[in-house]
């Protein structure tokens, strides 16, 4: 099992700080990234009329951004109201026929 360096403590202290909106998904993304083996990550804010999910920070490891988000992904985190953490995404059954 992978030991993060991060604590919850640690997180929440980085947190708290008073910072803009992009800078703060930026932490997000890097304490994601310390805390989990996470590949990819992505911030989306639900915006707009029909409301839809817009990317707002993204990266993989190597600090690539993410330019889309499957339709499928979204709507599972939104309906669950979860996040995703799955060693294959291509491998997953609920996911695999979808976009």
């Amino acid at each position: 099992m992978l030991k993060s360096k991060i604590t919850p403590a640690l997180a929440a202290s980085a947190l708290v700080v008073h910072r803009s909106l992009p800078d703060l998904f930026e932490l997000v993304l890097d304490l994601l990234f310390e805390a989990v083996p996470a590949e990819r990550g992505a911030v989306l804010l639900i915006e707009g009329f029909p409301p839809n999910p817009v990317i707002k920070a993204s990266r993989n490891r190597k600090g690539d951004k993410i330019l889309k988000v499957s339709r499928s992904i979204a709507r599972r985190v939104l309906d669950q109201k979860v996040s995703l953490l799955m060693p294959n995404i291509m491998e997953d059954a609920a996911l695999k026929s979808q976009d």
